[in-house]
């Protein structure tokens, strides 16, 4: 028992030092954006499109918590919450290519965070990019009904942050992330999940906004 209530409050003593003033920062951020997101489809459904690329403006929420007593290195987490609108912007298809692009995605990973004195913040994320819904909605001239293409996938991915004046209140942020978000399956045409050999999304996404730091 007194192993265990000298654990405990090692533990405590650990984690109040964790929060003293100049060992962890934290922030909310909005984003504002563009990316394009662009379909790889190695397919079993015969009528489904071997390529296709939408472009898409993005509104992003985004949050970085990082610790350390080091005023340059720091390590923590981001979450990110990512959505977009858009359209196609090619595609390896004989039917219509002016499609309406919509997209749902969380990207979450471990930050390294370098400070250069008051001017700059770089933060380094490797993550997991969790798409939960990526479509294109058209009409399809063939069957002559208004019909939806897409996917939920996951996979890798890295985010590059910079994020200016860090000691302020309010800062400028600008970023670029990347992610191969893979899947086994397709909505096509309804409701009705359709399995493909592969299928992978490599999304690019840049971004500027701000953030509100504490």
């Amino acid at each position: 028992m007194k192993k265990l209530l000298t654990i405990i409050a090692a533990a405590f003593v650990l984690s109040t030092a964790a929060f003293a003033r100049g060992s962890y920062e934290g922030d909310i951020q909005l984003h504002f954006g563009f990316s394009t997101d662009n379909f790889n489809i190695n397919n079993s459904v015969p009528t489904a499109e071997n390529n296709i690329t939408s472009g898409l403006f993005d509104f992003e929420i985004s949050t970085t918590h990082v610790w350390g007593e080091n005023p340059v290195a720091k390590i923590g987490f981001t979450v990110n919450f990512n959505s977009g609108m858009g359209g196609t912007i090619n595609a390896s298809s004989n039917t219509e290519n002016n499609r309406f692009a919509l997209k749902y995605d969380l990207f979450v990973g471990p930050t390294f965070a370098f400070t250069f004195g008051d001017a700059v913040r770089l933060d380094v994320t490797p993550g997991v990019s969790l798409v939960g819904c990526d479509f294109f909605f058209y009409f399809d001239s063939v069957n002559d009904n208004f019909t939806t293409l897409g996917t939920s996938a996951i996979g890798p991915g890295a985010e590059v942050k910079v994020k200016f004046a860090p000691s302020s209140r309010f800062s400028p942020v600008v970023g670029y992330r990347f992610a191969a978000s893979f899947s086994r399956f397709l909505v096509y045409g309804s409701s009705e999940n359709k399995t493909v050999d592969n299928l992978v999304i490599f999304t690019n996404t840049w971004f500027l906004g701000f953030g509100w730091n504490w």
